[in-house]
């Protein structure tokens, strides 16, 4: 049946480690099926890919498939052999599916900026409310992944009178860890300023080293280990239902996403949020400004109003 790859090597691929994780699923499910229909999983033919995505296609989403053609595709460059996901035929057949059975993406909503302030006003004066505070600030303005939030070390801030600088070592679209710089902007207001937030943070919990955003028990113990990025979504999900916001259309991209729809609405040039983001294609960055300005300059805006748009004649024609 080609290359046994089981257990799986997954040392080889510079991956994130949620990715590792969610690839080698991935590939587990398309290596049994292979096994069960008598194809051969490495390498793949295209047929075969297809023949899977179908199956699969009776009973999972499309986005899982479309995530699981990725890890095929991923797994065969790893080990030297062309992706059969980049076949022309194979990228027709995904085309018709996602036509066929696609739907929109299920995205949480973004936390705009006023309706950050509304969320920070109902965060106490503890020392939770203390790493709340820096977390969401951060983690709306430097508009983080929940993954490089919650990496974030001492040693990558630096406090100057301007804000706070960081530098995130390592990202999405940065796995050979060449790293960037972002600034967090001073605020004149203390309960939005970022840096005083987390310099209050650090102190008050006694951190000089290592992981910034850290669990606390129920004693109010500060922990040594990472708060983990699902922590960072029960953070929002806990103040936004304080707040009368609705939980369930927030999660911890809530912030990033949050971001760049608020600096998109108050006019922000793409390439200043792409150099606070850390994004590298203007067109993913473009679907949250698209969905951000639906009502700024729109076309249908005032065309229901007395005179607007009047009857033009032209030449006896209409």
């Amino acid at each position: 049946m080609g290359e046994q790859l089981t257990p799986l090597d997954l040392s080889a691929l510079p991956l994130a480690r949620n990715t590792h994780r969610a690839y080698a699923a991935d590939w587990c499910s398309f290596e049994t099926w292979c096994q069960q229909n008598g194809h051969t999983a490495l390498p793949a033919e295209p047929r075969v890919v297809i023949a899977f995505a179908a199956d699969a296609a009776t009973r999972l989403k499309v986005s899982t498939i479309e995530r699981r053609m990725a890890a095929i595709g991923w797994w065969h460059q790893s080990r030297g052999y062309e992706s059969p996901t980049h076949r022309t035929v194979v990228r027709r057949a995904l085309r018709t599916l996602r036509r066929q059975r696609g739907t929109p993406p299920s995205q949480k909503d973004p936390l705009l900026g006023q309706e950050l302030m509304t969320l920070l006003g109902a965060l106490p004066s503890t020392l939770m409310g203390r790493r709340d505070r820096a977390l969401l600030l951060a983690g709306f303005l430097g508009g983080f992944r929940r993954s490089e939030l919650v990496a974030l070390n001492v040693e990558d801030l630096e406090f100057t009178d301007e804000g706070v600088v960081v530098r995130i070592n390592r990202s999405k679209t940065d796995q050979d860890g060449r790293g960037r710089r972002l600034g967090l902007p001073a605020h004149a207001d203390e309960r939005l300023c970022p840096r005083r937030a987390l310099q209050q943070w650090l102190s008050a919990a006694a951190i000089s080293r290592g992981a910034i955003f850290r669990p606390i028990d129920r004693h109010g113990t500060v922990k040594t280990e990472r708060l983990s990025g699902q922590g960072v979504g029960i953070v929002l999900k806990r103040y936004a239902v304080i707040a009368g916001l609705n939980p369930t259309r927030l999660g911890a991209h809530s912030l990033r996403s949050g971001l760049v729809t608020t600096a998109a609405r108050a006019g922000k040039p793409e390439r200043v949020i792409m150099a606070q983001t850390g994004h590298r294609s203007v067109g993913t960055l473009r679907r949250y400004i698209q969905e951000a300005v639906l009502f700024q300059e729109n076309a249908a805006e005032g065309l229901l109003q007395p005179g607007a748009g009047g009857r033009v004649e032209r030449h006896g024609t209409w």
